[in-house]
């Protein structure tokens, strides 16, 4: 198998200084871990850097990120997540960052090929993916873990195998952190996907920060806000709750039920004490650390989290026809709702909508263009996604109250 370039140690001559500045995204230890999206600007910085450093460079100014896919180590942690590239439909490579004793790095490139998981002959998509070494991983699929060559290896091994990976550091790069501040938010280096049938860019790989702006550049000037609302919901990071686990349905089920205690003071004041009772009826439904929450248990936990705090009129519904309506109404009505989503940016993973916001083009009629207000779990900043662009699939989970 031949690669076309991959780093497996970072040496300051091969692409300069591949660390951040420690006032960028140093990881502290209890707080300030680095975000979804800090990994995901640092891999932008880091073909900015190449494609001007590096005359030889395989992407330009059309690499976009394709696949986001979280990667732990053999230990079951989270260390990094590899970003899998695309250049106008064709494969342009991955770009795999880690967070190495607090700071982000880069462990493995490629301008063409696709990281090992992708080229192991496994049956359709990993669960989940170990790094053992630099080029060696095990997946897990189906509750059984395979090397690369597709054995059927025992789970064991992944706590027993040495780590054998190193890595060096270089020296910090002062022009980093104003490149990572002039360089703005992540989703706009996601990859907009071409729908074969319709033509229309599904947008809703995106995740949104500033919507007004995505709107302008997205859909032209002359639009104005017709409607909105937003819930005062507190975003939370999953990982506040409990790191290295699937928990962003119980992370988003715990911000609801703290956000409706100020109507039904039953519900634990303590958001600690909330998220395990939570964490326990949703385990008794099949939620695993590993495999997350089913998606159709959901409506199930809801009710069953009611009739713990004594309110036995309240309960769960999932819809899976699902439409902005739905949402807007939910708001409207005071009620928070989580959408869980199978494609996109948010690909199985579940988010809490707190808001909607509406706009209007004077002489465009039946074109609102409509965005929900989430906390995705991944971030405490504003998030947005654009619901005109979403197409499929997913289900929404709504709360009836007592």
């Amino acid at each position: 198998m031949r690669w076309t370039k991959v780093v497996l140690t970072l040496l300051c001559a091969s692409l300069l200084f591949l660390n951040l500045p420690t006032n960028s995204v140093k990881a502290d230890t209890n707080q300030n871990l680095p975000t979804h999206e800090d990994y995901g600007l640092f891999a932008v910085w880091f073909i900015a850097s190449d494609k001007h450093q590096n005359e030889d460079s395989g992407w330009d100014a059309n690499t976009r990120i394709k696949d986001i896919i979280e990667i732990h180590d053999i230990n079951n942690q989270l260390i990094g997540y590899t970003f899998e590239l695309i250049n106008n439909g064709t494969n342009n490579g991955y770009i795999f960052v880690r967070n190495v004793e607090g700071n982000l790095s880069v462990a493995e490139y490629s301008y063409q090929e696709s990281p090992q998981y992708r080229i192991s002959e496994i049956d359709g998509e990993p669960d989940k993916v170990y790094f053992v070494s630099s080029l060696e991983y095990y997946m897990e699929s189906n509750n059984k873990l395979y090397s690369l060559e597709e054995e059927n290896v025992s789970p064991t091994l992944i706590l027993n195998t040495q780590r054998r990976y190193s890595e060096q550091t270089s020296e910090v790069n002062p022009e980093v952190s104003q490149f990572l501040r002039n360089i703005g938010s992540l989703e706009q280096w996601i990859a907009v996907e071409e729908n074969d049938a319709t033509g229309v860019a599904l947008r809703s790989t995106q995740q949104i920060s500033d919507v007004y702006n995505y709107v302008i550049n997205t859909y032209g000037t002359g639009w104005t806000m017709k409607s909105q609302k937003t819930l005062s919901i507190t975003a939370r990071l999953q990982s506040s709750f409990e790191a290295n686990v699937e928990n962003c349905t119980l992370s988003s089920l715990t911000q609801a039920f703290f956000y409706f205690r100020s109507s039904y003071p039953n519900i634990a004041s303590n958001i600690t004490t909330l998220y395990n009772d939570i964490k326990t009826i949703a385990t008794s439904h099949g939620y695993t650390s590993s495999g997350g929450t089913p998606p159709t248990k959901i409506d199930n936990i809801i009710t069953d989290i009611w009739k713990k705090y004594n309110y036995n009129n309240g309960k769960g519904n999932n819809d899976y026809l699902i439409s902005f309506g739905i949402f807007k109404g939910e708001i409207d009505n005071d009620r928070p709702a989580l959408f869980n989503m199978a494609n996109g940016y948010y690909t199985n993973h579940t988010v809490l909508v707190k808001g909607y916001r509406i706009y209007e083009k004077s002489g465009i009629f039946n074109d609102d263009k409509n965005f929900l207000r989430l906390n995705d779990n991944w971030s405490t900043g504003e998030r947005w996604i654009d619901y005109s662009a979403w197409s499929c699939c997913g289900s929404v989970s709504r709360f009836v109250t007592p």
